[in-house]
Formats: structure tokens, C-alpha cells, sequence
């Protein structure tokens, strides 16, 4: 076997906190945009 258990759970978690943290910077980053976007439909079509 190519990688051990250990290497694979230590990426694995590695990865699990850097969605973490994104998901965090996307929840502050949304918090500080301000309201709510409403598309308006009578553009385009």
C-alpha cells in the first residue's frame, strides 16, 4: 500500500478544516454584504 492510514486521515482532516474555514469566510463575508438580492425578472426575456 502506496500511503498509510495515518497520512490519509491527516490530509483528510486537513481538508475537512480548510472547508471549514471556507465555509466560515463565506458566512462573514455574506454577513457584511447586506440584504437580501432579489432578481429582477422583467430584465431580459
Amino acid at each position: 500500500m502506496v500511503l498509510s492510514i495515518g497520512v490519509f486521515f491527516s490530509l483528510l482532516v486537513v481538508v475537512f478544516i480548510l472547508a471549514a474555514a471556507l465555509a466560515a469566510a463565506g458566512a462573514v463575508v455574506s454577513l457584511f454584504r447586506g440584504g437580501i438580492y432579489i432578481h429582477d425578472e422583467s430584465e431580459g426575456a
